[in-house]
């Protein structure tokens, strides 16, 4: 690559012509807003796999009596955090209930 030079023999810096250039993967131009109409539909199998997990879950619950996070990872192979989402959104949709005083003793089972 040739440099440019000034004519006291100072390094300019080369710079580049604007161009536009899309976001990775989106087909979009950087900096467009995304709207909810650009967003990908969801992939099936991966609504089915969530679907699957939670059906699991529940009927651990229902076998267990409740269920902790170390039992949905252990029975998923699910790190900490996807086990905690997992619970935490079918608490949220009222499916299970959450029991015990502090996160160490939090433990959930169907409602009553």
């Amino acid at each position: 690559s040739s440099a440019a030079f000034s004519a006291i023999g100072v390094p300019v810096p080369m710079t580049r012509p604007a161009v536009a250039r899309a976001s990775v993967g989106t087909g979009r131009p950087q900096g467009s807003p995304l709207r909810n109409a650009d967003l990908p539909k969801s992939n099936p199998r991966a609504r089915d796999a969530r679907a699957s997990m939670r059906q699991t879950v529940l009927e651990m619950a229902r076998g267990m009596g409740s269920v902790a996070n170390r039992d949905v990872r252990a029975a998923l192979g699910l790190n900490l955090s996807q086990a905690s989402h997992l619970l935490r959104m079918l608490n949220k949709d009222g499916l299970l209930e959450r029991v015990g005083e502090t996160p160490r003793e939090a433990r959930y089972e169907l409602p009553k």
